[in-house]
């Protein structure tokens, strides 16, 4: 029996006879306190729980009331704000609470689930001084639950979308954000002559329980996740005003957690099923200081500039400092006096860390440049720890490498794309080698279409007796914790390498690091149709001369020892030109790019580069590795692209929007333009 005030809402229930299914009791709207809960339809309490909001309104806390016979589901969705410094989500379940999941009499048992997730990702950071707090927590005293499903989990997430540029041979990936990120730098070192930015990122999650109660007919999952992302970025690009002839330019990112999954007191964890108790960490600091007196130089040499800003006059020294700091505390305990059963399944105490620091200082000097000094420095403190020190009771194990024959019924399910191993304990993510045996009658050791043997694959759980095999790693999706931020953005990312001066005419040497090559090989040259090297022709075969891991130069198929090597040249030729051995088990490509810088001209040539199509016209240009970057560009930095045809662009300058002055000093290396290939938009709650 249901009463309802004026605008709907419950006011009381009463039950009828056993059935506690209607949640019977009083429930109550505050009328104090702007915004007063009966203003916006919320309850304040519920014979279940006792709620919490913040000044705006928003849900902070749940705490469960004693004696609740109803079924109870506790859940926080994310708390996330895109420009907020603080971010906490948090659950507290009271001595003396009850939460009962069995469904109406006779029903089967529900679930159970508690979910405190808090993030905080800041797109444009603060120039000098940036900072995010994030915070998860659950704490469950004195408690009793019982369900047929239990999972309890705290997740925080610290980070922001600023830009890190590396090489590009470690995945990276530019975006707008990180370009955003370096234009403050940029003007307060115009003006100062010096830049500092400090980024701290925090973000803690713990579950604790403690002298309670869990039971449940199935699985029981009880997990702490945090992860602190902090990049940040400074850049002095001129000696500016105060400094006079010195340019200083520092970094200070610091990534820190604390993640805590803790069984403590007399905790009792009974599960028909198996149980998991899990905490996992990854802190990702990432500094980068860059000085560059180019500006200057291009001052001092032009004579209307140099008389009006004379104090530019005489040499330059140049300081770069990064600094890239972690701390990380990941543990997960079982107390003594604490005991976890797991009737017929396995019981997995875990505690998994992440680090990685990545400080990065650098100058470019020009010819004012008299002095210049690099520091790069990282600082990491880790603690990882599983302890049991309580009582473990597992009827099972968890088996990790079971046996299953393909060709039972039902096991390999080809439309599915599943494969059925009961009881398997696998977690999705797992990592699995795959293999055939061979022991058992010939016939019947055919690899399953699709895998391979002995090759590795990440798990997929479909259920707790069904799996699903992928190549890469995966990612467990929740989209309820997308509900105060419902548009989300995916970004393909592109990349267009590609190698200067690789042809050396001087040498008849081809540039192709790592080649893999012998001298006396044969190999098949090819092309794409973007001219051939001068000297080769498609299609043909070439004896290599091995001259270092980088270089090779060529004979023709035949030729005899005391032969000459060919005459090379690259004669115009753009694209991807491959040298496979015949018996195809060395194949080595370079993918050959031109500068022309005849007169104004500060063209890039790059065969069927694609920018046409890109997503936006703002790209990252980076040099893979540490040889110089193209004369008049910067290495890891952002311009607009101006395509001229399907073979040539312009880069422009983001600041001055003119067409960068380019030149090529014969310097052979690899290059690379970064960009948004596809960007998808897309609201994981309604989609």
């Amino acid at each position: 029996v249901y009463e309802l005030d004026g605008a709907g809402n419950r006011t009381t229930v009463a039950e009828i006879g056993d059935d506690h299914s209607g949640a019977p009791g009083i429930y109550f709207l505050d009328p104090s306190d702007p915004p007063a809960d009966s203003q916006v339809n919320q309850y304040s309490a519920t014979p279940t729980e006792n709620r919490e909001y913040d000044e705006n309104g928003n849900l902070i806390r749940k705490s469960a009331q004693g004696d609740a016979d109803a079924d109870a589901d506790i859940d926080i969705d994310d708390f996330t704000e895109f420009f907020s410094f603080v971010s906490r989500a948090g659950i507290t379940v009271e001595t003396g609470a009850r939460l009962l999941a069995f469904g109406a009499t006779g029903g089967d048992p529900g679930k159970v689930e508690m979910t405190a997730s808090a993030q905080t990702s800041r797109v444009v950071t603060v120039p000098v001084f940036d900072l995010s707090l994030v915070d998860a927590t659950i704490a469950i005293t004195g408690a009793t639950i019982e369900a047929g499903e239990v999972t309890i989990s705290s997740k925080s997430t610290a980070s922001n979308f600023g830009l890190e540029k590396g090489n590009l041979a470690k995945g990276f990936v530019g975006n707008l954000f990180g370009l955003l990120n370096q234009i403050p730098s940029a003007l307060i070192s115009s003006i100062a002559g010096f830049t500092a930015t400090v980024d701290i990122r925090q973000a803690d999650a713990k579950v604790s329980i403690t002298d309670s109660s869990i039971v449940s007919s199935g699985d029981v999952k009880i997990t702490s996740e945090a992860k602190a992302d902090s990049k940040t970025q400074a850049y002095s690009v001129t000696r500016g005003l105060l400094l006079g002839p010195i340019q200083f330019a520092f970094g200070y990112s610091r990534a820190a957690i604390t993640v805590e999954t803790l069984i403590q007191g007399t905790t009792t964890i009974d599960a028909d099923g198996s149980v998991v108790l899990s905490s996992k960490g990854t802190t990702n600091a990432s500094a980068k200081a860059r000085t560059s007196n180019q500006a200057d130089a291009f001052i001092a040499l032009n004579p209307r500039l140099k008389d009006r800003f004379k104090k530019f006059e005489g040499n330059a020294a140049s300081m770069a400092i990064a600094v890239a700091n972690t701390e990380q505390t990941t543990r997960t305990k079982v107390d003594q006096g604490s005991v976890v059963t797991a009737r017929t399944g396995s019981v997995d105490v875990v505690a998994k860390g992440e680090v990685k620091t990545k400080p990065d200082a650098s100058i470019a000097q020009s010819i004012q440049g008299q002095a210049g000094i690099v520091i790069a420095l990282n600082f990491d403190t880790t603690t990882v720890e599983a302890i049991v020190d309580g009582t473990i009771n597992a009827a099972g194990t968890s088996d990790k490498n079971p046996v299953f024959n393909p060709q039972a019924t039902a096991v390999v399910d080809t439309t599915a794309n599943t494969i059925r191993i009961p009881g398997h304990s696998f977690s999705t993510g797992d990592q699995i080698t795959y293999n055939v045996d061979t022991t058992v009658p010939s016939g019947s050791t055919a690899e399953i279409g699709g895998l391979v043997q002995g090759m590795s694959y990440t798990v997929l759980v479909v259920d707790k007796d069904t799996i699903q095999l992928a190549k890469g790693p995966s990612i467990n999706l929740e989209p309820s914790a997308a509900k105060n931020n419902p548009m989300q953005t995916l970004t393909v990312p592109g990349a267009i390498p590609f190698a200067l001066n690789a042809i050396d005419a001087a040498a008849n040497e081809i540039r192709l690091p790592g080649h893999g090559l012998a001298s006396g090989d044969i190999v098949k040259y090819t092309n794409d149709g973007h001219g051939a090297i001068g000297g080769l022709a498609p299609d043909t075969n070439y004896q290599v001369i091995r001259v270092d891991d980088e270089f090779i130069q060529l004979k023709a198929e035949t030729a005899g020892k005391n032969d000459p090597v060919l005459e090379l040249s690259q004669n115009g030729a753009l694209g991807a030109h491959t040298f496979t051995t015949l018996d195809g088990s060395v194949s080595a490509v370079v993918t050959l790019g031109l500068i022309d810088d005849t007169g104004d001209a500060n063209i890039i040539r790059v065969a069927d580069h694609g920018l046409g199509g890109a997503a936006t016209n703002t790209v990252i240009y980076t040099v893979v590795g540490e040889a110089d970057q193209i004369q008049g560009l910067i290495d890891s930095s952002g311009y607009e692209i101006v395509v001229l045809n399907a073979d040539s662009f312009q880069l422009k300058d983001l600041v001055t929007d003119t067409i960068v002055d380019i030149s090529d000093d014969g310097t052979p290396n690899t290059h690379a333009i970064l960009y948004q290939k596809q960007i998808e938009q897309f609201n994981p709650v309604d989609d």
